[in-house]
């Protein structure tokens, strides 16, 4: 074999770059049936044309493939003696051998075939030969060369090209049998060249040779502990051929191969079930019977009679095996069978065939008795159909079974296999019903209109308007559409309206303008527009009938439409007096109205656009864009820039195994040098100050710097620039590169050559390229050249004067044009302004005047818009100070659409070239950052006072043009969303105002530009100005009128004004009650900006003790609510009713209800209905607010309701008892607060001490006739029932009184104390956890708890430099010698295991075990961890489990109980609410692969601050915390392990690994593996590489990580190592290094594909 390295530079010498050229010289001459397809093949129309579109290339490509089929054999093979001449007959033979092969693909194929039906195959040769075209392309070379040279040639080569080989075997010629040869020399190393690989497989099992399958056999058997060779050996089987198939199957079942994953996986793909690894002898009774149907026709036909649906179903998939075609008609067979079961697998089968004969089949399963077979057949037909399917019946058979399916979704129960859960309903027809309409009127789906979601609604207007000419049903449903609740529905149909080629009817436009009485903006746009498409004549009769109306929004509309037939220069005058004659007769305009009728009636006056910056410029003010001018001629390339880059590289190789240490956010971490391509994990065009001190390895890259030879410097000192922007411009790292052919004319473009020539040269074959663009970034940095940003920026003028204007037009059409400007010569520009905005170069202000000039011009074209995102406005304004710009290019910077002086020479030459072009030119929209940063409210210190005074000429202009609106958009309408605040009592009353009756925008609006979007945002961002009082606030709104609901809506919409509406309103405590509300509303999805949503937390934050996550949990604050509501009595209601505008969505009702169960107002009842019957989390949290009337009872009863629901809440998942678990502790705090008690601690203890103080003070006793059964308390605090009958004791209650009243409730509230004693163990469990700290008071009291005492007096508490156990009612500490000690601390807690660490902890064991005592949990004796020195070092992530197998179920079980959350798009995690913490567990995943049959296994444990992403440090981590959650996860690893190893070995040190690491090499006499710090670096005859201890993530150098996926079942009841160390981790490790320590043994070709 051959290194990487090694074989790439043979394969580049071999490869002919002018191949596709050669090639299209020579279709000319096929004959002319065949030259169209030829030139398909290669990307080209029939003419030899290539068009600009990738996509059509790829179309061209396909169907000029499909036509091969077409073709006679010796047409086919002068097609591919053109292509390929050295190979054509062996392409030919292989297109001849895919009717022999599965005509299924992809991961989910099946290995049914259809050896009498070509057609079908078509399109899997279709697959085999468009990829293969690339993987050959440019090699002219034969078949043992492409046999020997497959595993180097490309990733994804081998499983074409085994096809291939496969045929040339079976011709069984001389050719043929040296391909056999090449391929088992390949497999068993042999080979000088050849690697094992896909191709072997797939060559070897395809073919027809038994000595080939042999082969494989015995490599299958000889893969041992190599699942990945296993692997790649069984996805082969089903396409081997039929006789090798049995042979597998048989050695499968022979030698027990089912206990491998891989094997597992495979069989479960050829048969289409869902098996898990550990159903061994479920996967091979199923092979043994699929065996026993391939070898015995007879016994095949037996199964197909059984009475075992999945023995037919077996029988099945064999006939299929065979002839897919032919199994059809006998699985029809089943479709009446008598048994369900019978008939679901028989439409399972067939639907597995995908096959159109199948489906057709399926058709009549609809009608099917039983919903699940029913359900599974229409599954089928739910996307769209061939042609063939819509003209059956498959559509009336849809609509005779639409009544019998369930309206709202129902799950079903499954059939034949537990895994088969459907679900139905009337969606499921309807959707299949829109697909299959076919040719049918798609007026058949208008009965269903009622049924239809969103999407098919839409879809049904599609297909009614495509119907020509409409007729009246038609029209009338796409009307009626236009006011469907869904706003999307409403867009289509305008749109659909707006391109109808004929205008709407007059009958039609009064329905629409009583349409108009409707405020939702986007449906009022929307008619506004279809009633301005009629003719000026019909137009106004509308605006008349709109202004007569009696309703206020159609009188508006009436006027809009007035203003903008006079914005369109239609009927000016006629607009105009319609106006004053409104105007005349209306005696009490409002405001909206009056705006527009100024407007109107105003002498005419230039609409306002973003061209001139809405009329804040005029254009001749801005400064002329100038060309980029070249003011010195350099040299771009040279030889020393050359050698700079060949030096480094060469430095790097001899460092590559130097540790070396990176910082990041999350701390440090250690790597190998030569596993880095990043080494500051940052955009190399942004160091920091900080990143550039901590660079690894300065003194290295600088001593190299300082003693570089002559021949590595040019004399102006700019060889690093030189080199740097060699790596950055050469196209051959540009990842379109290989796109370069697909430019028509890149052959003949001149200017590329030049510029390519000229700008930089082609760098040497480099080994680490991107760690070496960092190193001159970092040494440029540190030693500037002088002239380095004259050098630069006339390198960009080079740049850009080399490309010519007419090539940069094609940019507009040609994808790969105008990717390969961007990544090709953007190089020189992107390296210049990087450095720009580099605090570490010195610019002078010619400089900086030159590269705005030039950002200017750049800003132009459009390709440059998609490169350039940076921000010019610094260099604006630096222009602007030094009078080379104007105020007006400031404003068009910020508020300019285009802001240039006139059409520029890019429009004006692609005006000459392709007028049209300009029409389909979308330049990209103007996000207006700058302008929205600079209208915040907190500025800079150092803002330029010319930025604030004309980004507040801007804001005001924008405002001033957008209240100037109606309800369709302005110029504005875009730039107001981007402002950012907005000042002054005098706008905002005017935004009030105008917003008239509009609800406001809660949440995120998909109507952005609606008149109630723009201004509910402005008014959300509003404030006071400075100056401005409540006095000034409550004399505006009473000039304006502004109703007294709006104003309190306002206050919540922007609780900035809360103040000055409490003074217009004269309501005291009002400000008080609209914070309370926003505190209790639960809503995270407020759209402000975030510094206002800081300055709202702050309100709130003033005003409660209570934390912002706590108030978002539900905790309430009682005493805030009762201060402040006796004096907001009479408002209160108007409060609830504007509350929602506290929120986004339905979060004020939290509120609301806490209001009214602290009022009283809601009935007891009606919260515990909701609790027990709903499981309502809320009313959970507010039953502890009611009202306390008979305060004991009420507690103990609110107390229970609340335990009963967190006892129940068992029944559900991990996630739902998380969140009612949260909820109970949010009640239970409630309920504390509303009582008086400190916490819920101290509420629970009391609350379990009222539960049984009557049996405290004596038994309660049930007497019947002779027999008295008692409940009473035991010393130790459990409850105990006596039954005494005639003076003698019962073990039992007498048969005959068991149901009796009076003993029945004995036994229950028996079973209650013992709830209530696990409750309190519980209790105080979590409350050592926690670290909850008790008064020496509270203590004492604990201690004559009836219940509480016994535990307490077993457990060992500390305070201030005193421990023991609780003795004389907890007024002194017995310890462990027996000494009794008086009690000084004022403040004790429960000693956890970690307290006891620190002091004599084996003493205090001792005296458990020599006093017998019975802990109530676990305490002297429970696990601590404490951070490992790894833990230590790897900061963030503890990997002491990793690599541990546990079983699914049972572990996610297992952490439900604990309190831990499972989540599919999370993962794993457990929040400490107290500490304000996440504990996160990762696992391993391995998809596609064995390791999916596996179960989980642990990766490691990090933590984060709760609600936060970033991880924390493990040192920040409370040790209690900890050591918790480890404990966690050791009883998980330890009770659902799936390995046969000791679970509870603790993690291996990296230590540890290496001195394994080292001991093994020696005994095995491996020399090729060194020990550097945390890695092993092992050079081996592929390549070199590193394998981290800790982690065992492998890093090929150079190259990226190389991933090799340990599947541990292969590995369960045996021991992983011979000694020290039986952790899977440590033997994983091991296995790798030993692995590539010998990578030419290596024949697993999912390995050898990563490092080949």
């Amino acid at each position: 074999m051959l290194t990487r390295e090694q074989s790439q530079e043979q394969l580049t010498k071999l490869k002919n770059p002018s191949w596709k050229q050669e090639k299209l010289t020579q279709i000319p001459k096929l004959p002319p049936k065949l030259q169209e397809i030829a030139w398909g093949i290669l990307g080209y129309d029939d003419k030899g044309r290539q068009p600009r579109e990738w996509q059509n290339i790829y179309q061209f490509q396909q169907e000029a493939i499909l036509q091969l089929d077409s073709l006679d054999s010796s047409e086919r093979l002068t097609i591919f003696s053109l292509l390929f001449p050295k190979i054509a007959t062996t392409l030919e033979q292989t297109w001849q051998l895919f009717p022999q092969l599965p005509y299924q693909s992809s991961y989910s194929r099946r290995a049914f075939r259809v050896p009498n039906h070509s057609e079908l195959i078509n399109q899997k040769r279709c697959q085999w030969f468009f990829p293969l075209l690339g993987i050959l392309e440019g090699y002219d070379q034969d078949l043992p060369w492409l046999a020997t040279w497959t595993p180097y040639i490309s990733y994804y080569g081998s499983d074409h090209l085994g096809i291939l080989f496969a045929a040339a075997i079976n011709a069984n010629d001389k050719l043929g049998n040296k391909i056999f040869s090449i391929l088992v020399e390949s497999a068993k190393g042999d080979h000088a060249i050849g690697a094992m690989g896909r191709h072997v497989t797939r060559g070897l099992l395809i073919a027809s040779r038994p000595d080939g399958w042999e082969f494989i056999e015995n490599f299958l058997l000889a893969a041992q502990r190599q699942e990945g060779l296993r692997q790649v050996i069984l996805e082969t089987v089903d396409e081997a051929h039929p006789e090798a198939f049995k042979r597998m199957i048989r050695l499968i079942i022979e030698h027990n191969l089912t206990r491998f994953s891989a094997t597992v996986r495979t069989v479960d793909t050829w048969f289409g079930l869902r098996w898990e690894s550990t159903n061994q002898q479920v996967v091979k009774s199923s092979l043994e019977q699929v065996l026993s149907f391939l070898e015995s026709t007879d016994t095949l036909q037996e199964a197909l009679q059984s009475e075992q649906a999945e023995s037919v179903y077996f029988a099945l998939w064999t006939l299929a095996y065979h002839d897919a075609v032919a199994a059809i008609p006998v699985a029809s067979q089943f479709l009446n069978h008598p048994h369900v079961e019978h008939r679901f697998i028989a439409v399972y089968f067939l639907a597995q065939l995908d096959l159109e004969k199948a489906k057709l089949a399926i058709i009549s399963a609809i009608d099917d008795p039983d919903l699940r077979v029913a359900t599974f057949a229409l599954n089928i037909f739910h996307q769209y159909s061939t042609k063939t399917l819509l003209e059956t019946e498959l559509f009336e058979r849809l609509e005779r079974n639409f009544s019998r399916f369930p309206e709202k979704s129902k799950e079903l129960t499954p059939l034949v296999w537990e895994w088969m859960k459907l679900a139905t309903s009337q969606s499921l027809i309807t959707t299949a019903l829109i697909n299959n309409l076919g040719e049918r009127s798609p007026k058949l789906l208008i009965p269903y209109l009622s049924h239809f979601d969103v999407y098919q609604r839409q879809e049904l207007a599609n297909k009614l308007s495509l119907i020509q000419p409409w007729d009246d049903e038609i029209r009338n449903i796409l009307l009626s559409l236009i006011a469907d609740p869904s706003q999307w529905v409403r867009q289509q149909i305008i749109k659909i309206l707006a391109k109808a080629n004929s205008n709407i009817t007059s009958t039609e436009a009064i329905y629409l303008e009583k349409l108009l009485t409707r405020k939702s903006s986007d449906l009022r746009r929307g008619i506004l527009q279809l009633l301005l498409n009629q003719t000026d004549s019909e137009t106004l009769a509308s605006a008349q009938r709109l202004l007569a109306a009696k309703q206020a929004p159609q009188r508006l509309a009436g006027l809009e439409l007035l203003r903008e037939l006079k914005n369109q220069k239609r009927l000016i005058e006629d607009c105009i007096n319609y106006a004053k004659n409104y105007q005349s007769k209306q005696t009490n305009l409002s405001e909206n109205e009056t705006q527009l009728l100024e407007k109107l009636v105003e002498v005419e006056q230039k609409e306002a656009t973003l061209e001139d910056a809405l009329g804040l410029i005029k254009l001749e003010e801005l400064t002329p864009i100038i060309p980029p001018k070249v003011d010195k001629k350099y040299k771009f390339v040279s030889t020393a820039a050359h050698k700079c880059l060949q030096s480094l590289d060469q430095l790097i190789e001899q460092h590559k195994h130097t540790p070396i240490t990176i910082k990041t956010d999350d701390g440090t971490t250690e790597q190998l040098l030569g596993n880095y391509s990043n080494l500051l994990l940052a955009n190399y065009y942004s160091f920091s100050e900080d990143q550039i001190n901590n660079f690894p390895l300065q003194e290295v890259w600088l001593n190299w710097w300082q003693n570089r030879g002559k021949t590595e410097r040019d004399q102006d000192g700019l060889e690093l620039v030189r080199a740097i922007a060699c790596l950055l411009n050469n196209h051959s790292f540009n990842p379109f590169s290989h796109d370069l052919e697909q430019i028509p004319t890149y052959q003949n473009m001149e200017w590329w050559k030049i510029a390519e020539k000229t700008l930089f040269n082609e760098p040497p074959n480099l080994l680490y390229i991107d760690l070496i663009k960092e190193i001159l970034r970092f040494l440029i940095q540190q030693h500037p050249p002088k002239n380095l940003i004259d050098f630069l920026l006339d390198a960009s003028a080079t740049t850009f004067t080399l490309i010519p204007l007419a090539e940069i037009n094609q940019t507009i059409e040609n994808f790969y044009l105008e990717q390969l400007i961007i990544y090709t010569f953007m190089g020189w520009w992107n390296l210049t302004r990087s450095f720009r905005h580099s605090s570490a170069f010195d610019w002078t202000e010619k400089q900086r005047i030159k590269f705005w000039q030039m950002s200017r011009w750049l800003c132009q074209f459009y390709f440059f818009a998609l490169s350039n995102k940076h921000s010019l406005l610094r260099d604006t304004v630096l222009a602007y100070r030094l009078k080379e710009a104007t105020e007006a290019d400031i404003i068009a910077y910020l508020l300019a659409e285009n802001p240039t002086p006139e059409l520029n020479e890019f429009d004006v030459l692609i005006k000459q070239i392709n007028p049209s072009a300009l029409t389909h030119l979308k330049r990209p929209q103007r996000d207006f950052h700058d302008l929205s940063v600079l209208t915040a409210r907190k500025q800079d210190t150092d803002l330029d006072p010319i930025l604030k005074e004309l980004s507040d000429r801007c804001r005001t202009r924008i405002i001033e043009v957008e209240l100037q609106r109606g309800d369709l958009p302005t110029a504005a309408s875009i730039p107001a969303l981007a402002i950012r605040s907005v000042e002054g009592i005098a706008t905002l009353i005017k935004l009030l105002q105008l917003f008239g009756k509009n609800k406001l925008i809660r949440g995120y609006s998909y109507d952005n530009q609606s008149k109630a979007t723009v201004f509910s945002h402005l008014i959300r961002i509003s404030f006071p100005a400075s100056a401005e009082t409540p006095q000034d606030f409550a004399q505006a709104v009473k000039t304006a009128k502004i109703p007294e609901q709006q104003l309190i809506e306002l206050a919540f919409y922007a609780p900035q004004w809360t103040n000055y509406v409490e003074y217009a309103i004269e309501q005291p405590n009002f400000t008080e009650g609209v914070w309370w509300i926003h505190a209790h509303t639960k809503d995270n999805q407020w759209h402000v900006p975030h510094d206002i949503k800081e300055a709202w937390t702050v309100q709130v934050t003033e005003k409660t003790p209570l934390s912002e996550q706590s108030l978002i949990d539900g905790a309430v604050d009682v005493n805030w609510f009762l201060r402040i509501y006796p004096s907001l009595d009479d408002k209160w209601q108007q409060l609830y009713d504007a509350a929602k505008y506290a929120s986004s969505g339905a979060g004020h009702k939290r509120a609301q209800l806490f209001a009214e169960a602290m009022l009283g107002k809601i009935e007891r009842e009606t919260l515990i209905n909701r609790i027990t019957q709903k499981r309502n989390q809320d009313a959970v949290r507010a039953l502890g607010l009611l009202p306390l009337k008979n305060r004991e009872q009420d507690l103990l009863e609110r107390y229970r309701i609340i335990q009963e629901f967190l006892r129940t809440s068992r029944q559900f998942g991990s996630q739902k008892q998380a969140s009612e678990k949260l909820a109970v502790k949010m009640g239970l705090e409630n309920l504390a607060r509303n009582a008086g008690y400190r916490d819920p601690q101290h509420l629970q203890w009391a609350m379990e001490a009222q539960a049984i103080s009557d049996l405290v003070k004596q038994p309660q006793t049930a007497t019947i006739d002779e027999v008295s059964v008692s409940l009473a308390i035991t010393s130790d605090g459990k409850p105990k029932i006596t039954i005494i009958k005639q003076g003698k004791s019962l073990k039992a209650v007498p048969t005959q009184l068991k149901k009796n009243p009076k003993i029945v409730e004995l036994q229950n509230r028996k079973q209650d104390i013992t709830r209530q004693t696990s409750r309190m163990r519980l209790s105080l469990e979590e409350a050592m956890c926690r670290g909850d700290s008790f008064t020496v008071n509270e203590f004492q009291q604990l201690c004559t708890h009836p219940i509480l005492a016994p535990m307490l007096e077993q457990l060992i508490f500390i305070g201030q430099g005193e421990i023991g156990y609780p003795v004389e009612k907890g007024t002194a500490f017995k310890t462990y010698n027996g000494k009794i000690k008086p009690i000084k601390s004022q403040i004790l807690k429960i000693a956890h295991s970690y307290d006891l660490l620190q002091t004599e902890w084996h003493h205090w064991q001792q005296e458990c075990f020599t006093n017998q005592r019975t802990q109530p949990f676990k305490q002297i004796f429970r696990e601590l961890y404490v951070l490992t020195p790894t833990e230590t070092a790897n900061h963030t992530l503890s990997r002491r489990y990793e690599g541990q197998q546990i079983n699914p179920k049972q572990a996610l079980a297992l952490w439900g109980q604990r309190g831990w959350v499972t989540s599919p798009d999370e993962g794993v995690r457990r929040t400490f609410h107290e500490a304000d913490i996440s504990a996160w567990v990762t696992f391993q995943y391995g998809f596609y692969t064995p390791l999916e049959m596996e179960g989980l296994t642990i990766e490691g444990v990090y933590f984060t601050k709760r609600g936060e992403g970033k991880e924390l440090n493990l040192s920040e981590v409370p040790p209690q915390l900890f050591s918790e959650t480890m404990r966690d996860l050791d009883l998980v690893v330890s009770v659902a392990h799936l390995g046969g190893v000791d679970p509870e070995a603790s993690a291996s040190t990296v230590e540890m690994r290496r001195v394994l690491i080292e001991e093994f090499c020696r005994l095995l006499k491996l020399k090729n593996v060194q020990l550097q710090n945390s890695h092993a670096v092992i050079e081996g005859s592929l390549g070199n590489y590193s394998i981290h201890l800790g982690s065992g993530i492998i890093h090929r150098q150079p190259g990226g990580t190389v991933c090799i996926i340990p599947v541990h079942s292969q590995h369960r009841g045996r021991l992983f190592l011979p000694f020290a160390d039986s952790d899977p981790k440590t033997a994983e490790i091991l296995s790798k290094v030993i692995l590539l320590a010998k990578d030419k043994e290596i024949k697993d070709p999912s390995i050898l594909e990563q490092i080949l």
